[in-house]
């Protein structure tokens, strides 16, 4: 509920000009998280949300990452699967390509 309150009002191009994240420890949580979000995925499925939720709100908190993208996308999945929202899944898909577009921003996984 959290996230979906932060992502409120926010369209696909706001979030993909977001600042940079520049907390190196933050960055480097956020590129854990997404190595980690693989074997989580295969081992305990249930934890994989917290994961993204967890990305997604440093990533609109503090700014964009290299694995911003990967955890949008993520969201994204979350949206068109368990929650049934098609549409917010929609957006989470169009600002996960527009932040790998980005010039200078380029995934980590």
């Amino acid at each position: 509920i959290r996230v979906v309150m932060l992502l409120k009002n926010k369209t696909a191009e706001d979030i993909a000009n977001l600042p940079e994240l520049d907390d190196e420890r933050l960055e480097m949580g956020q590129r854990m998280n997404t190595h980690l979000s693989t074997c989580v995925y295969q081992v305990e499925p249930t934890m994989l949300p917290l994961i993204i939720f967890q990305g997604v709100t440093t990533a609109l908190k503090h700014g964009l990452s290299p694995s911003s993208s990967p955890t949008f996308a993520g969201l994204g999945m979350l949206f068109c699967g368990p929650l049934c929202k098609p549409q917010h899944a929609h957006k989470m898909a169009k600002a996960a390509e527009l932040i790998l577009a980005k010039s200078g921003t380029r995934s980590s996984v």
